[in-house]
């Protein structure tokens, strides 16, 4: 058995390959997305375009989460404080990928403490972006080297989603990253 979208938001099951068994179901909502483009936008595995954003001022931490991130088929981006961080969301929303139109990160790994914009200010912006409708849903994972409970309350305050210290531990990336983005 397998199933099939078809425009009306109903689903054809096929009980066989032959057309003579087709039925069409009407499907309960619970079960079914209203738009089939948010389980697409949510996709993290690409082939044509970034879909993860690491934002941090340390170049050897760009690129450990870059490796880890392979794990996961990711293509990632960079940028070096929250400044470039938001120029490179507007860019992506400006210019999509022209293979799959994808035109937002849906991962960013965001340093708490950068020049020229750091990274609770940083998320505060994306956020609130977000929250305007300009940009899909977008999870953000401070990666910093501060692991007091005054920084904690800070980022999650200003909408992180998930909070990670310096250095990395490969088990607390793994599960947050298989929370998101479950590999199958």
């Amino acid at each position: 058995m397998y199933y099939e979208w078809i425009d009306n938001g109903n689903i054809t099951v096929y009980l066989k390959e032959i057309e003579e068994n087709k039925q069409t179901l009407q499907p309960l909502q619970s079960f079914i997305p209203q738009n089939q483009d948010t389980i697409q936008a949510y996709a993290l595995k690409s082939t044509c375009c970034k879909r993860v954003l690491i934002v941090d001022d340390e170049y050897f931490n760009m690129m450990a989460l870059q490796m880890l991130m392979q794990l996961y088929s990711a293509i990632c981006d960079k940028a070096y404080n929250g400044m470039e961080a938001i120029e490179q969301l507007n860019e992506k929303l400006i210019n999509p990928c022209s293979k799959c139109q994808n035109s937002c990160y849906q991962l960013i790994f965001l340093d708490i403490n950068m020049p020229i914009m750091g990274g609770v200010e940083t998320v505060k912006i994306i956020k609130r972006i977000m929250n305007n409708r300009i940009i899909k849903k977008v999870y953000v994972i401070a990666n910093t080297g501060f692991s007091d409970l005054e920084t904690k309350e800070k980022a999650y305050d200003a909408g992180i989603d998930f909070f990670m210290t310096k250095p990395l531990n490969i088990m607390t990336f793994k599960s947050i990253a298989s929370k998101i983005f479950p590999r199958g």
